[in-house]
């Protein structure tokens, strides 16, 4: 690793670095540039370093656009932790070349979408640890090839969402590995009507099923054996499925009294609707722009 410091700076677009002084052998393992002032946006004229690697540790990086960053995917490892990132919006990036993006000790709340998508790209390694997510997305189990380091966020796993409104079907497979906060890695993901209703909203059984089958593949999940997960009961129940052969319940005592749940017993349970949605579809009393 090569550091190299600056006297001064300069972020006009038209600066540049000179192609003799790109041909330095000097110049080839440079990997760290240490600013005569904390940055909040990556100077034009640097995009162009031959190592292909970049650390912008303990800067000023607020959010990472195009404009504050502007040439993100002619690096293969970017380095930009320890900044102050409440936001990351790089619409329209496939990456080609960048493998390696660290994130880590930084603000944000939410995953990265728009440098995930779209799908698959040539990044392998995410690393968001130390931030503020509080919630896991349906969305990260859908990435190819790729590693996301999720520890030290105060991750709720019984908050799940789905904001891409992502659709996981009967063969879908992932290929992401996930590593999880120590403090959840080991916790159930629990599964009621409520979790349906943000996964899913109006969908076929199949795609109900599919996806709930897919987070019991990817996460220890298991069922909230109560009135708040009648709706699902009766669900696979009018498709002659049982739920409780998919799911165990996370109070395994509750199972019999579960089983004998009716609309009396359950008269606050979200319940479902038809249309309009077409009459294989099911809506959850939440969401009626199906």
């Amino acid at each position: 690793m090569t550091v190299v410091r600056c006297s001064s700076e300069s972020t006009t677009a038209s600066s540049q670095l000179s192609d003799s002084l790109l041909d330095d052998p000097y110049m080839q393992g440079i990997t760290t540039i240490v600013f005569p002032s904390i940055i909040s946006a990556f100077p034009t004229y640097f995009c162009s370093l031959p190592s292909g690697e970049i650390n912008l540790n303990s800067n000023n990086f607020t959010t990472l656009t195009n404009a504050t960053f502007p040439c993100l995917d002619s690096f293969n490892k970017i380095t930009l932790s320890n900044n102050k990132l409440t936001s990351v919006n790089t619409p329209r990036i496939n990456f080609q070349t960048l493998t390696y993006l660290d994130l880590s000790s930084n603000q944000l709340t939410e995953l990265p979408y728009s440098i995930l998508r779209p799908t698959p790209t040539s990044l392998r390694v995410l690393d968001l640890r130390n931030n503020s997510i509080g919630q896991l997305d349906l969305f990260i189990y859908t990435l190819k090839d790729i590693d996301v380091y999720l520890d030290d966020n105060p991750i709720d796993l019984t908050n799940l969402t789905n904001t891409q409104n992502v659709t996981i079907d009967a063969n879908s497979t992932s290929s992401v590995n996930i590593s999880l906060p120590a403090s959840v890695a080991n916790r159930s993901t629990i599964i009621q009507d409520s979790t349906v209703a943000t996964l899913v909203s109006c969908a076929t059984f199949t795609a109900i099923e599919s996806s709930l089958s897919y987070l019991r593949s990817t996460t220890n999940a298991v069922l909230l054996c109560t009135c708040a997960s009648f709706t699902l009961k009766q669900i696979y129940s009018e498709n002659e499925n049982d739920i409780t052969e998919s799911f165990s319940c996370s109070n395994s005592s509750q199972l019999e009294s579960y089983l004998d749940l009716t609309t009396e017993s359950c008269p606050n349970a979200v319940y479902i609707r038809r249309g309009p949605c077409n009459d294989t579809e099911v809506c959850f009393k939440k969401s009626y722009l199906c």
